[in-house]
C-alpha cells in the first residue's frame, strides 16, 4: 500500500514537471497494483484529456468515478464526455459535482459553456452569478461569463470584465481576441486594428487577427492597407481556395485576356460581387464566371456576354476550357474598385424574367407593397436581428401598407413579427420557393414599391435589383456596409439604417418608424 502511494505522489510530480510519459508509466505501475486506485485513475484521465485522447481518459475517469464518487473526479468525467461528443451526460456529471460539491468552481464553469453552447445564455448567467465571489479572479470564470454577456448583448459587461482577465492574465490569446472584437463591433475601428496587430503572429488566433485586421482597415477608409489581409479570408472565414492550375489575374493594359472568376462564399457575397462584372469587362476579351445555380438565370440575362457556369464543377475541368487566368470572384472588388468609391462606374441592375414578374399576383388591395425579410442564420445571426416587436411599427398601417412575407420557406416563423402575423398583415407568395428559386423570388422583389430587410442574402438582391430598399443593420458587420454611409457604392438604392450603439436597436426603430409614415403617405 505505502509502495503505491510513493509511486503515485512521485508520478504527480512528474505530472507537473510537464514529464507526460514518466507520469503516465507511474500511474500504470499503480494500477497494475491496484486496478481500482481511484486517484490514480483520475489521475491518467486528466493526463489523456491533456494529450487529447479523450476516448482513453473517458474509459479511466468513468472506473474513477465508479471507485470513489466526489465532485473532482465527476467534473473531470462530464470534461471527457463533452469531448467525446456526450453533452447530455457531460452537463449530468456537472450537475452531480455541484450537488456533492456546489462551491465547485470549474464544474460551474463547464456547466455554463454548456448551457451557453446550446443557447441557453440566461441559465449560464445565473449560474455563473451564483459563483461570482469565487470567480472574480479566475480567468475561466470570467472569460466564460464575459462571452455569455456578449450572448445577452451585455456588451460593456464583457468589455469589462475581459479587461479585468487582462490584468490577471495579459497572455490570454482568447481573451485579447474577444476584446479586441469588441471593440471592432463598437465602431472603434483603429484601436481594434491595433489590438489585431498584436495577434497576427498567433498561430491558433493569426489568420483570425490578420483578417479582422484588414476588415479594420477597410471599415475606417485605410484601403490600401486593409486589401493587404483580404486574402485572409479563406483561412480565417474556412472558405475553400478553388485550384484551377491557372495564373492569377491582376487587371493590366492587355484587353485580350481569357479570365475564369471562381465563385466563394454566399448568394449574398455572389450578388455584390457581381455587381463588379461590367467594371472587369474592359480588362477581358472573354470571361467564364462561376455563380450558384440558382443565380444563373438572373445573372446570365443581365449579362448576355459573360458565360456563367455553375460553381459546383471542377474548377480544374473549367479551367481547361480556355482561360487562361483566374481570379476569386471576392477579389473583384479591390481589383476593379480599390477605393469603394462612392459610385460604382458602369454598375447595372438585375433584369428579372419580365413574364414572371408580370404573371406574380402579390396579394392585397393597398396601394403601396412591402417586402420584410426579419431572419438570417450563420455568423453573429443573433446581434443582426431585431427584436420581433421593433416589426410593430407597421402595425397601425393595416389596410394602406401591403406586406409581403421574403422570408424563404423554411425560415418562416422562425422569427416572425407576431403582430404581423396575428392581424394577417404579412402576406405569402406560396407558389415561388423563396430559397431555390432566386429568379421567383427577384421577380417578385421586382413588383414591390419596397423592401425592408436585416443582413441577408434578400439585402443583396434588392439592392442588386435596385429596387427602393431599407437595410436594418447591426454594428457587427464587415467591409460590406462599409462604415459612416447612408449607402454603399454597389447598390445605391438601398439605405443603410445603422446601430449607433451595439445592441441598440430603439435609434433604428425610430428611424424606421419615420420612413413607414413616408412611405404611407404622412411624411414630409
Amino acid at each position: 500500500m505505502s509502495g503505491a502511494r510513493e509511486i503515485l505522489s512521485e508520478a504527480v510530480g512528474l505530472h507537473r514537471n510537464g514529464a507526460l510519459d514518466d507520469a503516465r508509466k507511474g500511474y500504470l505501475r499503480v494500477l497494475a497494483a491496484e486496478p481500482d486506485n481511484a486517484d490514480a485513475l483520475n489521475l491518467l484521465g486528466v493526463l489523456e484529456l491533456q494529450g487529447k485522447r479523450y476516448a482513453e481518459a473517458t474509459d479511466y475517469l468513468e472506473r474513477a468515478v465508479a471507485s470513489k464518487r466526489t465532485a473532482e473526479y465527476l467534473g473531470n468525467l462530464g470534461v471527457a464526455y463533452k469531448h467525446v461528443g456526450k453533452r447530455t451526460a457531460a452537463a449530468s456529471r456537472f450537475k452531480a459535482a455541484l450537488e456533492l460539491q456546489p462551491e465547485n468552481l470549474e464544474a460551474a464553469i463547464n456547466l455554463a459553456a454548456l448551457l451557453h453552447e446550446e443557447g441557453r445564455s440566461d441559465e449560464a448567467r445565473e449560474l455563473l452569478g451564483a459563483h461570482a465571489a469565487g470567480g472574480a479572479h479566475h480567468p475561466r470564470y470570467l472569460f466564460n461569463l464575459a462571452n455569455v454577456c456578449i450572448e445577452t448583448g451585455e456588451f460593456d459587461r464583457a468589455r469589462a470584465l475581459l479587461e479585468d482577465l487582462l490584468t490577471i492574465a495579459p497572455a490570454d490569446v482568447g481573451a485579447r481576441f474577444n476584446h479586441t472584437m469588441l471593440l471592432k463591433n463598437a465602431g472603434e475601428f483603429e484601436r481594434a486594428a491595433h489590438g489585431f496587430e498584436q495577434l497576427v503572429g498567433d498561430p491558433g488566433k493569426g489568420p483570425g487577427a490578420r483578417w479582422f485586421l484588414g476588415q479594420c482597415r477597410l471599415l475606417g477608409g485605410d484601403f490600401e492597407r486593409g486589401w493587404e489581409f483580404f486574402g485572409e479570408r479563406f483561412d480565417a472565414l474556412h472558405i475553400d481556395y478553388r485550384e484551377t492550375g491557372l495564373p492569377a489575374w491582376k487587371p493590366g493594359a492587355d484587353t485580350d485576356d481569357d479570365l475564369l472568376v471562381w465563385a466563394e462564399q454566399g448568394i449574398g457575397d455572389e450578388l455584390l460581387f457581381a455587381t463588379h462584372i461590367p467594371a472587369l469587362q474592359p480588362h477581358c476579351e472573354h470571361i467564364r464566371y462561376e455563380c450558384d445555380l440558382r443565380l444563373l438565370p438572373l445573372l446570365a440575362r443581365t449579362h448576355p456576354q459573360i458565360e456563367f457556369i455553375d460553381r459546383g464543377r471542377n474548377p480544374r475541368a473549367a479551367a481547361a476550357q480556355g482561360p487562361v487566368y483566374q481570379c476569386a470572384a471576392g477579389d473583384l472588388v479591390r481589383h476593379t474598385n480599390p477605393g469603394l468609391d462612392n459610385r460604382l462606374a458602369g454598375s447595372v441592375p438585375l433584369v428579372v424574367d419580365a413574364d414572371r414578374a408580370a404573371a406574380i399576383e402579390v396579394p392585397g388591395p393597398a396601394a403601396l407593397r412591402v417586402g420584410l425579410s426579419y431572419h438570417t442564420s450563420g455568423s453573429n445571426a443573433e446581434h443582426r436581428m431585431p427584436p420581433a416587436c421593433l416589426w410593430n411599427v407597421f402595425a397601425e398601417f393595416e389596410g394602406r401598407i401591403e406586406l409581403v412575407d421574403l422570408q424563404s420557406n423554411a425560415r418562416r416563423g422562425l422569427a416572425p413579427p407576431a403582430l404581423l402575423r396575428d392581424k394577417g398583415m404579412l402576406r405569402q407568395v406560396d407558389a415561388i420557393d423563396l430559397y431555390d428559386d432566386i429568379d421567383g423570388l427577384a421577380a417578385l422583389i421586382s413588383r414591390l414599391d419596397h423592401v425592408v430587410t436585416i443582413d441577408n442574402a434578400v439585402a443583396h438582391l434588392a439592392g442588386s435589383l435596385g429596387v427602393p430598399a431599407t437595410l436594418l443593420l447591426s454594428t457587427v458587420h464587415d467591409w460590406r456596409w462599409l462604415s459612416d454611409r447612408p449607402t454603399v457604392p454597389w447598390y445605391p438604392a438601398l439605405r443603410l439604417l445603422r446601430q449607433r450603439r451595439q445592441g441598440d436597436w430603439d435609434g433604428i426603430a425610430a428611424e424606421l418608424s419615420g420612413i413607414v409614415r413616408g412611405l404611407a403617405g404622412e411624411g414630409d
